[in-house]
């Protein structure tokens, strides 16, 4: 397969006999990105027991896209009678080449019985329209301010009160995507030939096309305000120590809007069609309680509760435990047990939906092939000898997305053990285990579960163009499957993570410390509430993550070098289809200068050595996952920090 197969399409590329678009190859994932940061922290102190707190952040980030050509979602049409049909029996192209699917083989045998012309849904990139370029600027503003101090009740009363008012806003506005109303309209007129039937592709078509292009714009805004206040004190005194306790209250307000150009709400944009725009608002009211007991000489115990009434979630009360003894001076055992509650953010629920392609394969129709086993609905021949156009093989459909006001809350309930051991005065280690459970999370389905639950329901008897969340045409070709944002899983994970620190020093050279934290997954798998049981999910998921740094200081300098370790992944699609990474090992650099007027410089550099991410050739194409590893390589960054 060569790329420029065709020199008027310079992303075309042939594949076993077949045109087809290398919309990776023209693609930038992220092109550029630029981020300004501004923070400021203060106190003041109003008397001998009251101080003024307040904290600042300014963050503006530029950031560009660059993707292919829009793709023609939503899909445009053209009907038999059109003068430019390729469907007609005998019709060719400009060049003299006959078009194939001019007839259809019905009932399988091998022999055409269904001449055309035949309707036909049109699926295209607008190349002469250019590349979809999108830029963005997102700004977070968040301020913070209160009061604290101390008072002389219950013996001595530490309290706080504070305010919180943080919004984000992101604004974008992306050119090169296409306006289908003049589109199709050209189409049905025949002013635009798509497939060169009776006008070769030149110029005048290339201009029709690329006036048919528009820019598009959105604005997403976050906006939260919270009040918190705490109050500590020891409440009373045991054999073995205090009982101090932590109480306190949070309410929040968040609200939330997206709004688009007219064009997008009316769906009418190829290659993103988001309709209406959207908005929502919430507010929580919480309550906290926590305390230590020491029952016995080096033993103590931790309890803590928390209560939040969410006015479109109702009210939830999630506690936790903890233990910890020292049957030593320096060795430490600790365990914890305890709930957990999350409930949708605002993007989740109200979050505009979105029309965009997909790509999965097509279970229904695969058993329903030759090349397919009637019933798991998988290829019964290895992938890559899939001709194209089988179904068997990824098939495009339009892809709905978007939040989804029917969310249920996530809940969790996770457990852990380990130590802490201290053998040296600067060596330190410490191992946890833990174990976490998550029900009714809140995600997207990979589309191919989704096709899967299709063909089950349509094996059991389900019948109809809509079945679960696939909606087929009358011709039974997959027309759009929905896939908002749902409560569709439950986790199980559990793993360990093991840290050792060790520091030493050297008068002339200076102080060094050494600290390694390494992660290992042991068991990471879903439900997805299919019936088919714990599985692995359709992510990369590496067993290892681990970071080693080294640190010194000598006076106003100092330095670090850190190192960045993930284990190969891999993700299993069937058992002839899977995608791979390597495992990639990375160093951070930097330096640092204290100033004699209470600044601090540093200079310094992510993925020192410019190391590439590991790539997948399983789809033909080198494959990255920017999910798991970082893509842009060496990242040098200068720092000021000033103490005021």
């Amino acid at each position: 397969a060569n790329l420029n197969t065709d020199p008027q399409f310079p992303a075309s590329k042939l594949v076993r006999g077949r045109c087809r678009y290398n919309f990776a190859g023209v693609a930038a994932n992220e092109a550029e990105n630029d981020t300004k940061s501004f923070f400021l922290n203060t106190e003041y102190e109003i008397n001998a027991t009251t101080t003024f707190f307040a904290r600042g952040t300014f963050t503006f980030n530029e950031s560009f896209g660059r993707y292919a050509a829009a793709p023609s979602v939503p899909f445009p049409t053209m009907d038999q009678g059109n003068i430019n049909n390729p469907t007609v029996p005998g019709v060719t192209n400009t060049d003299g080449q006959a078009f194939g699917g001019q007839s259809v083989d019905t009932d399988g045998d091998g022999v055409a019985d269904l001449d055309g012309p035949f309707d036909l849904t049109l699926f295209y990139r607008n190349t002469p329209g250019g590349f979809r370029e999108t830029n963005v600027e997102d700004t977070l503003v968040d301020y913070l301010a209160g009061v604290q101090g101390t008072v002389d009740w219950l013996g001595g009363m530490d309290w706080e009160l504070a305010g919180q008012w943080g919004q984000q806003t992101s604004n974008s506005a992306g050119s090169g995507f296409g306006l289908l109303p003049p589109f199709q309209g050209a189409v049905d007129s025949g002013a635009i030939d798509v497939f060169a039937v009776n006008t070769p592709f030149g110029p005048d078509q290339a201009t029709r096309m690329k006036g048919t292009a528009l820019t598009v714009t959105g604005d997403t805004r976050t906006r939260v305000a919270t009040v918190n206040g705490q109050l500590n004190f020891d409440a009373f005194q045991m054999e073995n120590g205090a009982v101090p306790v932590a109480m306190g209250f949070e309410y929040r307000d968040d609200d939330f809007d997206q709004n688009f150009d007219e064009q997008s709400n009316a769906g009418n944009v190829v290659g993103s069609s988001v309709t209406p725009d959207a908005s929502g608002a919430r507010t929580v009211k919480s309550l906290f309680f926590e305390t230590s007991v020491p029952l016995l000489s080096g033993l103590e115990t931790r309890f803590a509760v928390r209560y939040d009434d969410y006015n479109d979630f109702g009210t939830t009360l999630n506690p936790q435990l903890a233990a910890a003894y020292r049957p030593i001076d320096s060795l430490m055992l600790r365990a914890s047990w305890g709930n957990g509650f999350r409930a949708p953010n605002m993007s989740e629920l109200y979050a505009s939906p979105f029309s965009g392609p997909g790509f999965s394969l097509d279970t229904t129709r695969c058993a329903a092939d030759p090349l397919g086993d009637p019933n798991t609905g998988r290829a019964t021949i290895p992938f890559d000898d899939i001709p194209p156009g089988n179904p068997c093989r990824q098939v495009d459909y339009l892809r709905n997305s978007g939040g989804n006001r029917d969310l249920e809350a996530e809940t969790s309930s996770q457990w852990g053990a380990g130590f802490v051991w201290s053998p040296l005065d600067d060596l330190s280690l410490s191992f946890d285990w833990y174990d976490i459970e998550i029900e009714d999370e809140i995600s997207t389905p990979d589309d191919q579960l989704l096709f899967d639950e299709e063909f089950r329901l349509r094996q059991a008897g389900a019948t109809g163009n809509t079945v679960g969340n696939v909606t087929r045409k009358n011709n039974g070709r997959a027309e759009f499957v929905d896939n908002f944002t749902t409560n569709f899983a439950s986790t199980e994970t559990d793993g360990f993570d093991v840290e050792v620190s060790y520091g030493f020093s050297f008068s002339r050279i200076g102080d060094f410390r050494t600290n390694l934290q390494w992660t290992h997954v042991n068991e990471y798998e879903r439900d997805f509430g299919d019936g088919q049981g714990k599985q692995d999910p359709f992510v990369f998921d590496p067993s290892d993550r681990a970071t080693l740094g080294l640190n010194w200081a000598l006076g106003d300098f100092s330095a670090n070098v850190i190192g960045n370790y993930i284990s190969s992944a891999s993700i299993f699609f069937d058992q002839d289809f899977i995608l791979a990474v390597d495992d990639l090992t990375t160093w951070d650099v930097q330096v640092g200068y204290s100033t004699p007027w209470n600044g601090m410089v540093t200079i310094g550099a992510r993925n020192v050595f410019d190391e590439d991410p590991p790539t997948s050739s399983n789809l033909g194409n080198p494959f990255y996952s920017n999910q798991l590893h970082d893509v842009y390589g060496r990242v040098p960054y200068f720092r000021y920090q000033q103490d005021l």
